[in-house]
């Protein structure tokens, strides 16, 4: 797929999540709701990851990760 179509794809997928929120709810509670969403956007990331080959992040790129964990946590905290 062509780099110049991922940010109108991108925008289909958000501007959806509002109708399938709206519909998934009047079937099921909201707890079950997200449990389902989590459970599905975790094997698109699973069936992602199988089909690209990637090599363990090394210490430095590990601790890179999670300072910048924490620092986007302590922002999301301030709201």
């Amino acid at each position: 797929m062509p780099e110049r179509f991922l940010p109108c794809l991108f925008v289909l997928l958000w501007s959806s999540s509002f109708v399938a929120v709206k519909t998934g709810l009047r079937d099921m509670t909201p707890l079950l709701f997200v449990a389902l969403r989590l459970t599905i956007a975790a094997a698109v990331l699973l069936a992602i990851m199988a089909r690209r080959s990637w090599a363990p992040l090394s210490g430095r790129r590990w601790l890179h990760c999670g300072i910048a964990g924490i620092r986007s946590e302590e922002h999301t905290s301030e709201l």
